[in-house]
């Protein structure tokens, strides 16, 4: 059994740092599965590109007219943070058992959260939430391709870099690695406590995270620099740095972010990035109960 190293993306900071979270037998075998099938829908990803080229450049990708400033954005951050320590202080004043307080603190923030950023959308792209921001369910059956595709295609890229820079940090800098509070909690929670987990984990931070970072910063960002991949690059790397509670899995979250702001330059659409963001932390919640 291999040590796990990844964190979900999108879930709080950890609250145990001499926690061990392992895989099992199975989970092992699952997790060589889906390397070796992700391995191969990237080579093919990669071996259309070269013949396709100009898909990568974003030149023809969809507008998102919008009238977003640095204050929308930096205001849905400072609600973000103002929510969840508002929850967090008011959890601790309950009999709650403390284990379970940043996981329900979180579910606080991001039920919180979500009817502000539609709204901050709603008033700030000219389109509206559906055309404009991109919360369209038109293409639906092409969306949950995309989503899928990209989510296994990358699966095996970001659980090499944090198997990596988890073996590094851990020669170098060995405090610093640390699992992921909703992992350990997993293990040890109840069915019910796991299901809120799983609720936080595979619904609430991607719709929730897509919205603030994808919808609203990568659309701002874009209309400042006028150049989507550098809205994607400096929108991943905020994404990466956002997460810097588990430093050794930042590289890993970075190439994840470019992988979601990329396939929401193609498509204009919210619903293939929501879903790989879902599927990812979905995976990693699997493989961390069988």
């Amino acid at each position: 059994m291999s040590p796990v190293l990844f964190s979900l993306a999108g879930a709080e900071a950890p609250a145990d740092a001499n926690a061990q979270v392992v895989l099992s037998e199975a989970a092992s075998y699952t997790q060589c599965a889906l390397i070796i099938f992700g391995t191969i829908l990237l080579l093919i990803w990669c071996a259309r590109r070269v013949f396709r080229p100009g898909k990568l450049s974003l030149s023809d990708t969809p507008g998102r007219p919008n009238t977003l400033t640095a204050l929308h954005v930096i205001g849905a951050f400072l609600f973000w943070q103002l929510a969840g320590e508002a929850a967090r202080y008011l959890l601790e004043l309950t009999p709650l058992d403390e284990t379970y307080v940043p996981l329900l603190s979180g579910v606080i923030r991001q039920t919180a959260c979500l009817p502000v950023l539609l709204v901050v959308g709603h008033l700030t792209f000219r389109h509206g939430l559906q055309r404009g921001l991109g919360l369209s369910m038109r293409h639906w059956a092409f969306d949950a391709l995309r989503g899928l595709y990209a989510a296994m295609a990358v699966f095996p890229v970001c659980i090499g870099l944090a198997k990596l820079f988890g073996w590094l940090t851990a020669l170098l800098r060995p405090e610093w690695v640390q699992p992921h509070s909703l992992l350990v909690t997993l293990r040890e929670a109840s069915p019910a406590w796991g299901v809120v987990v799983t609720l936080s984990a595979v619904v609430l931070a991607p719709l929730v995270e897509e919205l603030l970072f994808r919808g609203l910063l990568q659309s701002m960002l874009r209309r400042y620099l006028n150049n989507p991949w550098h809205a994607t690059l400096l929108t991943a790397g905020i994404f990466a740095l956002f997460h810097i509670f588990t430093p050794q899995n930042v590289p890993a979250l970075f190439v994840l972010g470019l992988v979601l702001g990329y396939n929401y330059e193609r498509c204009g659409r919210l619903g293939p990035v929501v879903l790989i963001h879902a599927l990812f932390n979905g995976i990693m919640v699997l493989l961390n109960v069988i």
